[in-house]
C-alpha cells in the first residue's frame, strides 16, 4: 500500500494538503477529548456486526434498540458533538486478532515525557509559540519538539493564523509544503508522543493500524500501546477499525470486550454495564470475562 512518502514531492503535498483540508482541529482533539461524554459518543458510534443497506453500519449497539444512556458520575456532561471520521473501513486484508494485539502491547513501555507533554495540537502550537521562531525550536529532537514544531508547520500550511502571524510565523519556505508538517507528525507518533499518535491516526482513519514509522514499528503498534496503557481515545480508535465488517476476528466478542474496557475506564456509577452489550447472557457474560482477564494483565487499576 503506497504512501506519502513514496509518492512524488508535488503529488504528496496535495494529498496531504487534501487531508487536512478533511481534517478539522475539532477532529484532531475529538481523539483526545476524555471523560463520560467521550464514552457516550464512542458507544453510540460502535456499529460494529452488521452493514446497512448502503454499505455503512449500523448506528448504535445497546441492548434492543434504545440508545446507550451516558456513564453516570455524578456530574452532568455537556453535550458532545461527534468527533470520529465517518468509518471509510480498514484497506482489504486479513482480520485482526485486535483483544490479542491489544493484550501484546502490554509488554510495550508507556511514553515518559521528560517534561511538558501535549495533549492536543493546540496544546503543542501555544507551546511551540514560546519560541522567537522557527529555527529556535527545529533542533529539539524529542518527542514533544517534533511535535511542537509538526503543530507549528501543521498551522501554517492551513492558514489558520491570523494575517500578522502567519506573516511573522510561516515566513520559512519549509512551512508551506504540506509534506513538511506530515513528516514532522510522523516522527513526533515515532517518537512516542501521546497526542501526535492519535493525530496521525486520524489522518489515516482506514489505514493507520498499518502505516509504517521510523525502523520497523507501525502507526498501529503505538495506538496499541495507548491502548493497554489506558488510553480511551485509542481505544476508541481500535473499535473504530473493528466497526468495519470482517475487519477483527470474532467481532462480536471483540465489539463487546472494547465497550467494557472503555466503560471502566471512567464508569463510577451504578449503571448496568449490559447496556453497552450485544447479544445473548452467555455471549455477554463471555465479553466480561474477557475484559476482566484483559484488565487483569494490562495491570489496569481494580
Amino acid at each position: 500500500m503506497p504512501l506519502l512518502h513514496n509518492a512524488g514531492k508535488s503529488t504528496a503535498g496535495k494529498n496531504i494538503a487534501e487531508r487536512r483540508t478533511a481534517t478539522s482541529m475539532s477532529g484532531w482533539l475529538g481523539w483526545i477529548a476524555c471523560g463520560v461524554a467521550t464514552i457516550a459518543v464512542t458507544l453510540g458510534l460502535m456499529a460494529w456486526l452488521a452493514p446497512a443497506q448502503s454499505g455503512g453500519i449500523v448506528a448504535a449497539v445497546t441492548r434492543a434498540t434504545t440508545q446507550p444512556r451516558p456513564v453516570e458520575t455524578g456530574q452532568s456532561a455537556a453535550p458532545v458533538a461527534p468527533s470520529l471520521p465517518v468509518s471509510q473501513g480498514p484497506t482489504a486484508g486479513s482480520p485482526v486478532d485486535m483483544l490479542a494485539r491489544l493484550e501484546a502491547a502490554r509488554s510495550n513501555a508507556a511514553f515518559q515525557p521528560g517534561g511538558i507533554a501535549s495533549d492536543t495540537m493546540a496544546d503543542a502550537l501555544q507551546h511551540a509559540f514560546s519560541y522567537p521562531n522557527f529555527s529556535a525550536l527545529e533542533n529539539r529532537a524529542d518527542a514533544e519538539g517534533l511535535f511542537e514544531a509538526a503543530a507549528w508547520a501543521d498551522a501554517c500550511v492551513r492558514g489558520t493564523l491570523s494575517a500578522n502571524e502567519q506573516s511573522l510565523r510561516c515566513s520559512d519556505t519549509r512551512l508551506r509544503d504540506a509534506k513538511y508538517a506530515d513528516d514532522l507528525l510522523h516522527k513526533a507518533a515515532a517518537a512516542g508522543q501521546p497526542a501526535a499518535v492519535l493525530a496521525l491516526a486520524n489522518l489515516y482513519p482506514a489505514e493507520w493500524l498499518n502505516v509504517p514509522l521510523a525502523g520497523s514499528d507501525t502507526l498501529g503498534d503505538r495506538v496499541l500501546t495507548l491502548a493497554a496503557h489506558g488510553n480511551a481515545s485509542a481505544l476508541a480508535l481500535l473499535s473504530q477499525w473493528c466497526a468495519s465488517p470482517k475487519a477483527c476476528t470474532d467481532a462480536q466478542l471483540t465489539r463487546n470486550t472494547l465497550a467494557l474496557l472503555q466503560v471502566s475506564l471512567f464508569k463510577t456509577g451504578t449503571s448496568e454495564v449490559n447496556q453497552y452489550l450485544i447479544g445473548n447472557a452467555d455471549e455477554q457474560r463471555a465479553a466480561v470475562n474477557r475484559a476482566d482477564s484483559l484488565r487483569k494483565l494490562l495491570a489496569w487499576p481494580s
